[in-house]
């Protein structure tokens, strides 16, 4: 069969929509199944669900930790019974005196038990304290550079910190969007606490109605309250272990010492959302807390007194405590919501032609679709001269479909 040159309309033949409507229920029920899909995703999760109508930015936020001890006299006598491990490591609560274990214990008053004593995002809270007191020999001063300058260790002095894990501390927190255009106040919030496991333990309600007594503020706060302990038995470290921390326990960075001796690094997370629902203006939070492992943290500065030659080195470790404030925080804008729609919408496009590849390729009746679907014009070279023919250029010409018309 000799071979035949295609025509150069057929190569460069062009191709365009041609609306039919096809009157078949199950393609028509489909179709419409399809599309009703696609709006309930872009209503349910683009809008809804993931705040396609937001510009997402990153908190900017501000804390405040306030710290206050225990009830030191309900904490060491409770019916005239010791209610805490205190004679685990007080010697002075009748624990047997142990290097790097147990020590004599104070009791401070809040603002001794911090240093510094006010900080907003960090907060050292002591455990154990360490002062070498120390004395210059004869009349030498700091200015000397002779070897028998050297300052002599006086006395040694090291005492714990009478359970500072069951403090309670209050974490007053507020954020706002990058842009300024969203402020949200603590109050204004609602939040929740959670272990490393995922469980809530502690809901944090939101009060919008304006305090009118301390009564009520007292109330507030103290639903917000969390102690050291706490944060400690829910936070993610080297596990999630079931049992509580354990302070007396040999501690991770150092082969001897208990974590009360050497200090921990405590990181609490605020997490912010309000992009889940559709009203902006409604934050929600989470809280978590996480023991940065094999971490331990101390302060070491000196102290001066009156007289010259003598000096101290105070040596200080317990928990410091980092609060990080991070999460998402949405306001409305246009041109983000209409950008979301615009591509969301592509979609029902893709069920179109989804639709068209299966009644074409898949159905059983394939193809009468194909031939309801696809048209093909005569060839126009063939039209042109039949115009030119009749004389009547603009003329329109019967059958350019062929068989279709």
């Amino acid at each position: 069969m000799p071979f035949t040159m295609p025509s150069v309309d057929r190569i460069f033949a062009y191709t365009t929509v041609h609306k039919v409507r096809i009157q078949d229920r199950y393609l028509g029920i489909a179709d419409w199944i399809l599309k009703l899909g696609i709006v309930i995703y872009i209503v349910a999760y683009i809008m809804n669900h993931e705040g396609g109508y937001l510009l997402i930015q990153q908190p900017i936020g501000v804390s405040r930790t306030t710290i206050r001890p225990p009830d030191y006299h309900e904490l060491t006598t409770f019916f005239g019974k010791l209610i805490t491990d205190l004679p685990v490591y007080c010697t002075n609560f009748g624990a047997q005196p142990r290097s790097k274990h147990s020590y004599p214990c104070h009791f401070q008053p809040y603002e001794m038990m911090t240093y510094p004593p006010s900080t907003n995002k960090v907060r050292f809270i002591k455990t154990r304290e360490t002062h070498k007191h120390y004395e210059l020999p004869g009349n030498c001063t700091f200015l000397s550079n002779s070897k028998d300058c050297t300052p002599k260790l006086v006395k040694k002095e090291t005492f714990y910190l009478a359970a500072p894990e069951h403090s309670t501390l209050y974490i007053e927190h507020n954020v706002l969007s990058s842009n300024g255009e969203l402020i949200v106040n603590l109050n204004h919030m609602q939040g929740e606490m959670k272990d490393c496991r995922g469980n809530v333990r502690k809901i944090f309600p939101k009060h919008m109605k304006e305090v009118q007594n301390d009564t009520q503020r007292i109330e507030i706060i103290t639903s917000r309250l969390v102690t050291v302990q706490d944060l400690l038995d829910w936070a993610c470290g080297d596990g999630c272990v079931d049992k509580c921390f354990d302070w007396n326990s040999q501690s991770d960075s150092s082969p001897d010492g208990t974590y009360r001796y050497d200090g921990i690094v405590l990181v609490v997370t605020i997490t912010y959302d309000n992009t889940k629902k559709l009203r902006p203006k409604r934050m929600l939070y989470q809280i978590h807390s996480r023991r940065l492992v094999g971490a331990e943290y101390k302060i070491e500065f000196i102290q001066h007194y009156g007289e010259a030659q003598k000096y101290t080195v105070v040596n200080l470790h317990g928990v410091f405590l980092v609060v990080v404030q991070a999460g998402r925080v949405g306001t409305f804008h246009f041109p983000t919501m209409l950008l979301q729609l615009t591509t969301s919408l592509m979609l029902l496009a893709v069920s179109k032609t989804f639709i068209d590849l299966a009644a074409r390729f898949v159905l059983p009746d394939r193809l009468e679709y194909q031939q309801a679907l696809i048209s093909m014009t005569e060839n126009f070279m063939e039209v042109r001269k039949r115009k030119k023919l009749n004389g009547n250029k603009d003329a329109p010409t019967e059958g350019v479909f062929g068989e279709d018309s």
